[in-house]
């Protein structure tokens, strides 16, 4: 028994089990929050949010999938979910009609902007517990953690494909 609270003290010391512990809490506040606030799922506040930067114009369907790096299908509902609400319309881009582009309506701009007040102050509050030392080094790190996982999911990709060649 010992051994086994040993080991799990081992393991909930690991960042790769810290970061997904705060993933998990801080993914289900914000489910909480965009649901009582806007009646929107947490998949659907993520897609608003990645259209942010273009909030008062047109951005590809493919470019929006491709930053909220989420699968083809998932994205498709949730954008026809989005449609539905009246948040966003979807369109044809005007010089290339095999290029499909998606914008807010007034009322997706105003729940974007909500949205994005929302954002910035729970990452205020998570930064107003470390000091400006801990955030500069935090978020040092984070970039090289990020760029790291982003060359081992790369290789998982390379490995998975060679699999399938060879199988």
């Amino acid at each position: 028994m010992a051994d086994e609270q040993q080991a799990l003290r081992q393991l909930k010391s690991r960042f790769s089990f810290q970061m997904r512990r705060f993933h998990l809490l801080y993914t289900r506040a914000s489910t909480l929050i965009y649901a009582d606030r806007f009646g929107l799922t947490n998949t659907q506040c993520r897609m608003i949010a990645e259209m942010l930067p273009r909030l008062d114009g047109p951005m590809p369907l493919a470019q929006l999938i491709s930053e909220a790096s989420i699968d083809n299908a998932v994205a498709t509902r949730t954008i026809d979910s989005l449609v539905a609400k009246g948040l966003v319309v979807r369109s044809v881009h005007p010089g290339d009609a095999r290029v499909r582009e998606i914008a807010f309506t007034d009322q997706g701009r105003e729940v974007g902007r909500a949205i994005q007040a929302i954002i910035e102050e729970r990452d205020r509050r998570l930064m107003a517990r470390l000091d400006a030392q801990q955030q500069q080094v935090l978020h040092a790190a984070m970039d090289a953690l990020i760029d790291e996982a982003e060359l081992m999911l790369a290789d998982e990709r390379h490995t998975a494909r060679g699999a399938r060649h060879r199988g």
